[in-house]
């Protein structure tokens, strides 16, 4: 049975079973009287597909004189009629294609005048072996907001200069105090501080330093050192965390001068949710940017339904239509309330900072 090939096929290659049936059913679609349509097609039951293959010549003639494809009504015969008549995998891809493109349309036009941002989480991540730039953005109310989106890395300021100036003439009032959640990417401070001055509330990525630290250490001490910056970071109070990382700074400087710099680089900005005296309620979702890299493992994911490797403009359109459906259901912020209280405590850091990290 060419149907048992198929599976056995499958199974050895592990190539997904729905993509050689429909295939095979689109070769010879008269031995098999299933549905094309939709995207996600389940696998159709065994035995009806060998079924029918063994009865496909028996449907081209039914005992009521009917035939298994529609005749044309002015010639009698079936060959115009197929002919003008569409795949329906045909017409479904068009489709998704055009709201693809309305998506992207959308996406790079909507405006935020209408809503009051707080946080913004900025960082890079790959899909399909190309970097993207993500910008998500957290309202009063706790609703995120998928803001932009740019194929650059973080270091390329003019790139990142011009998202920003795009995301200005949207409505979105990045004047105002605002917290901006960040990795340690000197060529995005940069686009910052030309874009918005220096006067700019910065949260590190509290993983990527701690990544950054532990990358210059021996093997045998990045364990212990990680452990030791979480639990430094994990207190409630300002002035223990400030203490207890000076102290865990001096231990590292001796094991690894690198590291120790490292560490040092930037030391304050690791604890901005903890000066603003928000660390109990909104420090585990404001203290790194691991909403963009679950956001970039979701959309890779989606991507790869439809093909492994696409050409920029169109990854660029799927990517906006599938960013507009993630967007509609993303969480709420967990104790959002206390966002408008964050946002006086920010007035009060405004404080000149370095392009330095």
């Amino acid at each position: 049975m060419k149907f048992d090939a198929l599976r056995v096929i499958c199974i050895v290659t592990k190539y997904p079973c729905n993509a050689l049936l429909l295939f095979y059913a689109n070769f010879r679609r008269e031995l098999c009287g299933i549905e094309l349509l939709g995207r996600d097609w389940p696998d159709p039951p065994l035995q009806s597909l060998v079924a029918a293959n063994d009865t496909g010549s028996e449907t081209q003639g039914n005992t009521d004189g009917k035939s298994a494809v529609p005749l044309c009504s002015t010639c009698g015969s079936d060959s115009e009629h197929q002919e003008k008549t569409e795949d329906p995998l045909l017409s479904h891809y068009r489709l998704e294609a055009d709201r693809a493109e309305c998506a992207y349309e959308e996406f790079c036009t909507r405006s935020f005048t209408d809503e009051n941002f707080v946080v913004l989480w900025m960082s890079a991540a790959y899909v399909q072996a190309v970097q993207y730039t993500f910008v998500v953005g957290v309202t009063e109310a706790g609703y995120k907001r998928i803001l932009s989106l740019a194929a650059c890395s973080l270091q390329h300021t003019e790139a990142l200069e011009g998202m920003l100036e795009q995301l200005a003439r949207r409505g979105l009032r990045m004047s105002e105090s605002l917290l901006y959640v960040i990795p340690g990417a000197v060529g995005l401070r940069r686009a910052l501080v030309a874009h918005s001055g220096d006067r700019i509330v910065v949260q590190r990525c509290l993983a990527e330093k701690r990544a950054r630290v532990v990358s210059f250490l021996p093997q045998e001490y990045r364990l212990k050192v990680g452990r030791a910056l979480h639990h430094a970071w994990g207190a409630l109070e300002y002035g223990d965390a400030l203490g207890a990382l000076k102290r865990l700074q001096q231990r590292v400087h001796r094991i690894n001068e690198s590291a120790g710099r490292a560490l040092a680089k930037g030391l304050e900005e690791t604890l901005t949710v903890h000066r603003a005296g928000a660390y109990v309620a909104l420090g585990r979702s404001l203290t790194t940017t691991r909403v963009i890299t679950r956001l970039a493992q979701r959309l890779c994911g989606r991507l790869r339904q439809r093909s492994d490797w696409m050409p920029s403009d169109q990854r660029s359109t799927f990517m906006a239509l599938d960013l507009m459906a993630m967007e509609a259901g993303m969480y709420r912020l967990g104790h959002a309330a206390y966002l408008p209280a964050l946002r006086e405590q920010l007035t009060g850091l405004n404080q000149p900072h370095s392009t330095r990290i």
